[in-house]
């Protein structure tokens, strides 16, 4: 389990992630203002974003909205 703030760099949990054989799946809730690796990782990745839309483009993974209910 990772967790952070604001401006957080995910790339070592990402590294971890790729070392792990086991990973097959990564799930990451974000504001967008964070720091990835811009390559793609070996396993898939959805990004969920609060909000009805978002400006959030990570080059890999899948990017959901998640809106208030």
């Amino acid at each position: 389990q990772v967790r952070g703030y604001g401006g957080s760099d995910l790339t070592s949990a990402f590294a971890a992630l790729a070392e792990d054989p086991r990973a097959t799946a990564a799930i990451v809730i974000t504001d967008g203002d964070i720091t990835y690796p811009n390559d793609a990782m070996p396993y898939a990745v959805l990004w969920v974003v609060p909000g009805e839309t978002t400006a959030f483009a990570p080059p890999y993974g899948r990017v959901v909205t998640m809106p208030k209910s």
